[in-house]
């Protein structure tokens, strides 16, 4: 019951958190029509990453290279992107696994929830006092790290035996200070989801409780990263709102006819775009880059 509570709260925020992104782009309508990037092809590609991200695959990791492959901003702009983008189709995801049967525990979720929401406030602090080439240099490396906890994340889960549903004592104690470093990584853009299912499957989760652990955590991190984002407008507009819209739309759809495919070509896929993802970070922005 307190599960699918807490589903409706997350849904209900990321609708909300929506609707104020669809406003402010109508308001600023002429400003976001002269954002670079075609919705036409951006539409279907949103509808594409929340579909494979309800599969398992980072929308941050997919959204990095759709911005840098389509040149929709500059490297100032990722990070609040992928947050303002996240939060509607994220809360669609974490809404859909709260409300089925696929159980994890409810302290478990709204302490570490609750202390990645912390993680992303300071975080926020610290992207804003940040240039665009730290930002990118950040990021390329940080996904490198990423590529690493894939690998743990291969490992662990291959002989994963874990079949606890909560955390208690210690265990979680390491959850919630995870969730915190979580949330600082998410305002940098980082993706964590592959080292998120390693902490945990080693920590004890069962697998179908680490999958709605993960998904929920990628909904309240941009969630409560949201706020700053949208104030600052530190955001690519037009993706935003096809993500909002299209995105939430794959989302369903994803949830609905959660396809049954390997885990194993699904990692392999992430780990080449990871390596994709670092090479287009470390190479340099040129004039686009914003030293401000």
């Amino acid at each position: 019951m307190f599960q699918k509570i807490a589903g409706y709260v997350l849904l209900i925020a990321g609708i909300s958190f929506g609707i104020l992104v669809l406003i402010k782009a109508y308001r600023m309508r002429e400003t976001v029509r002269g954002e670079s990037g075609n919705v036409k092809l951006i539409a279907p590609i949103e509808i594409l990453i929340y579909f494979l991200a309800t599969l398992g695959l980072s929308d941050y990791l997919l959204h990095t290279l759709e911005i840098r492959g389509m040149k929709l901003a500059d490297s100032r702009k990722i990070p609040g992107t992928l947050v303002a983008a996240a939060v509607t189709p994220g809360a669609v995801m974490a809404f859909s696994m709260l409300r089925s049967d696929r159980p994890a525990g409810i302290i478990t979720i709204i302490t570490c929830a609750l202390s990645m929401i912390v993680g992303t406030m300071t975080g926020g602090f610290i992207v804003g006092r940040m240039d665009g080439r730290k930002i990118r240099t950040f990021m390329g490396f940080a996904l490198i790290g990423s590529l690493a906890a894939l690998i743990i994340k291969m490992i662990v889960q291959k002989d994963a035996s874990g079949t606890m549903m909560e955390l208690t004592g210690i265990r979680l104690l390491i959850a919630i200070l995870f969730s915190f470093i979580w949330g600082n990584m998410s305002m940098l853009g980082i993706p964590m989801k592959p080292a998120g299912t390693a902490v945990f499957l080693l920590l004890g989760l069962s697998p179908v409780a680490t999958l709605t652990m993960t998904l929920v955590m990628g909904c309240a991190g941009p969630m409560g990263g949201a706020p700053v984002v949208y104030k600052r407008g530190d955001y690519h507009q037009k993706l935003t709102v096809c993500a909002v819209t299209f995105g939430s739309a794959g989302a369903v759809f994803g949830s609905a006819f959660a396809l049954s495919v390997p885990a194993v070509l699904l990692n392999i896929l992430m780990m080449v775009m990871i390596v994709i993802a670092v090479i287009s970070m470390l190479r340099p922005d040129g004039n686009r880059e914003n030293n401000s």
